[in-house]
């Protein structure tokens, strides 16, 4: 009979307190639920049959499937049992002896019971989770769809042979084990022989996890690092004290410095370059070191100088409101490099606000209004054109955290801003909704533009700033033209990029192979 994971629990060979001792507080993202929690193939009507019911409906027998699924678990639950023969408390006539053998069964992985859809196990100690132990739940399609063996990822292209859909809805392993043996870093592997497979897969094939692998994929890092990374948010006088600069040497040469300046990157979502050698081409190396350039109608770089017959007001010498970039296209560039060549012109400093620090400090009417409502911004020209709608503030589940922990982005860019469209259904209470986006507007508005929000420098010539183009608003003060010349050469590179850059840097450099709680508290 198949019985629901809590009262599995109760049966388990191993006693109560062992569920319960390595059990931790700390979220896990991917593999399994939490322990104790029902897995939802597991669970199963606990109604108590009476003669009255087996009178009124008849017995209907299970399924041949059904029924071989059942005897695979219980060969399954008994392979289990034979595998690791461990004693428990009752096993001993005194707490000291058991205690002994409690402790030294810490650091081993046990799988605890199976069930249809899943088991329950409980991982060993490694070094990414020392004093960390959990009992979790495994799903044998997660196991199954991640096996990384030669005859499911190809070693050198790592592509997959096989498709999640190949994999069979009521997938089985015929056994499940840890394995005394190290596969890297002296970790212990979960193995697994499947009952039923992935067509064209014969019973010679095991899928083999690490304890790591199964607590922390790749996956769980790269979300970390990426929408749930630490921001530090700043105004003027912490980028006073903060602002991040790398020679172009070091950028380019030294590993560590590089992830270092990937770091404050992260965090603050601006660092700047100094001694570039004086070349045009210099900001197209700058870019892709982070990654591909990303290429637009304004052509793979592009220059920022006065243009009498200039399309854009970027190309001339006018003042330049705080604004993001092309955030008219369907995906706008993530990040934005400018290399300075010429600057001997009286003004044209750049100015630069944290806008993800603006939106935390609004009233939480205007947050709401802005994050709700869609904003148009188009590009209009005779051989161009683009349109797209977006709210100011998007956000991610806002309810579960901080607000300004769950911006993803900001999207304000109001020389770009486009005309709305009114719907017919909309009609009746549009002024309505308008009359508070406006008032929304004015309000975050003012608070970007306080002075004591705005970082501001002149970039000199062999200087070059990068910025998260959906965090950071940058602006650009009037120049003189008669008194000298300005002239910038511009890149972007789109945020998967230098996300993949991110990680990739510091999984090279080692930085997830600590353990957890000091990577945590350790984190640059």
């Amino acid at each position: 009979m198949n019985r629901p994971a809590t009262l599995l629990l109760r049966r388990s060979r191993w006693p109560a307190i062992g569920a319960t001792q390595f059990c931790a507080t700390r979220p896990v993202r991917r593999w399994y639920s939490e322990a104790g929690e029902v897995a939802p193939a597991a669970v199963k009507s606990t109604a108590v049959a009476t003669p009255e019911s087996n009178s009124k409906k008849p017995v209907r027998k299970p399924p041949g499937n059904k029924i071989l699924q059942r005897e695979t678990l219980k060969k399954l639950n008994d392979q289990i049992a034979k595998d690791q023969s461990w004693k428990t408390r009752e096993d001993f006539d005194n707490i000291d002896d058991w205690n002994k053998e409690h402790a030294r069964l810490t650091f081993k992985g046990a799988v605890k019971e199976a069930d249809l859809a899943h088991a329950q196990v409980r991982l060993p100690h490694t070094k990414k989770t020392q004093g960390t132990h959990r009992v979790i739940n495994v799903y044998y399609i997660q196991l199954r769809d991640a096996c990384t063996c030669h005859l499911c990822v190809d070693p050198k292209t790592k592509q997959r042979h096989f498709r999640s859909s190949d994999i069979p809805e009521d997938i089985m392993p015929r056994r499940m084990r840890w394995l005394d043996e190290s596969r890297a870093d002296e970790e212990k592997v979960l193995e697994i022989e499947w009952a039923t497979d992935v067509p064209g897969y014969d019973s010679s094939h095991v899928t083999r996890l690490s304890a790591d692998e199964i607590r922390y994929p790749a996956s769980h890092f790269y979300k970390k690092e990426t929408l749930n990374r630490d921001r530090t948010l700043w105004n003027k006088s912490d980028m006073d004290q903060a602002q991040h600069w790398i020679s172009y040497h070091d950028y380019m040469e030294n590993e560590a410095k590089f992830h270092e300046a990937l770091a404050a990157l992260s965090r603050y979502g601006l660092i700047f370059i100094k001694d570039i050698p004086e070349s045009r081409q210099m900001v197209e190396q700058l870019a892709t070191r982070l990654g591909p350039l990303r290429n637009s109608f304004y052509g793979p770089t592009w220059d920022v100088r006065n243009d009498p017959k200039a399309k854009n007001v970027a190309y001339t010498n006018q003042n330049l409101g705080f604004h993001m970039d092309l955030l008219y296209m369907a995906d706008p560039p993530g990040y934005q490099l400018l290399h300075c060549l010429k600057n001997s012109c009286e003004g044209g400093e750049s100015l630069f606000v944290d806008a993800h620090s603006a939106a935390r400090d609004l009233d939480e009417s205007s947050w709401s209004i802005l994050s709700q409502s869609e904003v148009p911004y188009h590009y209009n020209h005779e051989d161009h054109y683009y349109r797209t709608t977006r709210p100011v503030i998007e956000a991610t589940s806002p309810s579960k955290m901080a607000r300004y922990q769950s911006i993803k982005h900001i999207n304000y860019s109001p020389p770009f801003q486009g005309p709305f469209e009114v719907e017919k259904d909309q009609a009746k209470h549009w002024a309505l909704k308008a009359k508070r986006l406006i008032r929304a507007f004015k309000k975050f508005t003012q608070k970007v533009e306080e002075p004591s929000r705005i970082f501001e420098l002149k970039l000199n010539p062999g200087e070059c700033v990068i910025f998260e183009n959906r965090r950071v608003l940058h602006a650009r003060r009037a120049f003189d033209t008669t008194s000298g010349e300005r002239w910038l050469a511009g890149a972007y590179v789109d945020e998967s990029d230098v996300n993949s850059k991110m990680f990739t840097v510091k999984r090279k450099a080692g930085a997830f192979n600590r353990n957890q709680r000091e990577a945590d508290s350790s984190a640059p």
